[in-house]
């Protein structure tokens, strides 16, 4: 599977940067943030983390049509057009880490999207 030109600036500006807004936002107080850009097999892994406040992902994922905020689900649709998949983890007081996979092959779309 190779990445288009609107993949890869999909990936590249669109993916990057609201991951990155989203941690460095007033409401994340981090201090520190970390991205990681790594191949796992057949699978690009990209991973940002912060040192921030973290938040409850249940909740928010409970609420978000109350929020009028679109950011989490433009994120996971954005990886849905590259047959990939976003993984949000964070904890109050812990900071957040949010991974996006996307598969390079075939075979790799099946396993990233079960």
């Amino acid at each position: 599977m190779r990445f288009n030109e609107g993949g890869k600036h999909l990936l590249n500006r669109g993916m990057v940067g609201h991951i990155g807004g989203m941690l460095f936002s007033l409401h994340a107080q981090a201090q520190h943030i970390w991205v990681r850009l790594k191949t796992q097999r057949d699978v690009l892994a990209l991973e940002v983390q912060d040192d921030g406040v973290g938040f409850n992902v249940g909740a928010v994922n409970a609420n978000y049509e109350k929020r009028g905020s679109l950011g989490m689900v433009n994120m996971r649709e954005r990886a849905e057009i590259l047959e990939g998949a976003v993984k949000i983890d964070s904890e109050e007081g812990k900071g957040t880490r949010i991974t996006v996979l996307v598969p390079l092959t075939e075979a790799a779309a099946l396993r990233v999207r079960s």
